[in-house]
Parts: structure tokens; sequence; C-alpha cells
């Protein structure tokens, strides 16, 4: 799917989110229910225009600077070979807060939704859709696994991105796993757990595989 499309579509979720968000507005309450604990339990509210338009306002900024950085990016980090993987990542990113915004305006609107099961789950398939694009980036200036290793060398880059898109895909679906599974209580837990992994571990990756590529010993420098 080329990067227009895909910029196209983020743009009508953009627009559907707005309309669905007016077309139910005569119909929420005022406040209306904006968050949820772990067990399903509202526990925030947002003054009725916020809480409707928010998350849709919200998909518009993140579209257009989206849509803008690939024109922003300097010569050297152009997102040329991979613009069609960047522009599914973007969408996929839009949808999920599509499919959060039109959650919480039927919740809003009295529908009985299992808000602690569907957020994990969304999360989840957030990941595992972006994990199974990260061995497609290549070194730009703002996506990706950005270290000091990743940047000075494009293997290290290649394979830290493999190993990054193998552990978002399985954090992703340990998620979606314990959104369904899980006892609710556990999920936050559970996702602080996956986050720290996905964060510490292809970081410190990224050193030892920049090590064993470029023959980096601790005492010598590479010429």
């Amino acid at each position: 799917m080329s990067f227009k499309i895909t910029t196209l579509l983020g743009l009508l979720l953009v627009a559907v989110s707005f309309a669905f968000a007016a077309w139910l507005y005569p119909k929420l309450p005022n406040p209306m229910p904006s968050h949820w604990d772990a067990v399903g339990r509202v526990n925030g509210y947002l003054p009725k225009f916020w809480g409707a338009f928010l998350l849709p306002i919200i998909m518009t900024g993140i579209w257009m600077l989206l849509s803008i950085l690939p024109r922003a990016a300097p010569k050297s980090y152009r997102l040329d070979g991979f613009m069609d993987a960047y522009g599914i990542i973007c969408l996929t990113i839009l949808g999920l807060l599509f499919s959060i915004a039109t959650f919480v305006l039927l919740t809003a609107k009295g529908e009985r939704l299992p808000m602690q099961h569907i957020i994990p789950v969304l999360l989840g398939l957030l990941l595992v859709i972006i994990g199974n694009y990260f061995g497609k980036l290549r070194k730009n200036f703002f996506a990706g696994i950005r270290t000091p290793w990743t940047l000075a060398s494009n293997e290290v880059w290649t394979r830290t991105h493999r190993l990054g898109g193998w552990l978002f895909v399985t954090g992703g679906l340990a998620i979606v796993a314990a959104g369904l599974l899980a006892p609710p209580v556990s999920v936050p837990f559970i996702l602080i757990a996956v986050i720290g992994v996905l964060v510490i571990v292809p970081y410190t990756g990224s050193y030892f595989i920049y090590r064993r590529a470029e023959g980096f010993r601790e005492g010598k420098h590479p010429d």
C-alpha cells in the first residue's frame, strides 16, 4: 500500500472520527467518562466537548505531523526507500486512536463495553503490526530504534530492528493474551513489564550487536 493511499486513509479516519463524534454529541452526557481503571470502572471525566472531540483533534495533529516529517528529513536521512512501510505504521497509529475514540463515545452513550479488555487488545495489536514492519525501516532521523550504535552502522541498524521487530510482535501478542485472559488487575503490570523489555532490550542489544559487527573491544577502537 503506497504512502499516498495510507495518508488519504488516515485523513479519512480523522474525518470519520469527527463526524461520528458530532453525530453522537446530542446523546452524550456532560461530563462524559474518559478514563477507566483496570477492572473497567470509570475513574475519569471530561467536559462534554473535550470528551467527544479531544481524540479526533489529537488524531488531526498526529496525521499532520506524520505527513510533514518525511518532507522535513535531512538529505542523508530520507525515507524514500521505506515510505510504504512508514505509511502503514502511521495508519496503524491513527487506527488505534480511531478505535479508542469510537469505543469511548459508545461507552459514554450508554453501551456496556469491556474497556479493561478492549484497550490492552488494541495496544497489543498496534505493537504486532509495528513489529511486522520494523525490519523494513532504514536509518532515518526520527523513526525506529535510534541509539548511538544503530546510527553509526547500517548493519547494526538492520540487525537491531530485526530484533526489535521480533520483540514487538511477541510483546504485542503477550499484551493481547493478557487483555483477553489475565485477571484485569494484573494487566497494567504486564503492560509495564512488556514495555520495559521493549525499551531496554533493543537499546542494550544494539550495543552488543555493534561490538560484534564492528569488532569493537574494550581498550580498542575501530579505525
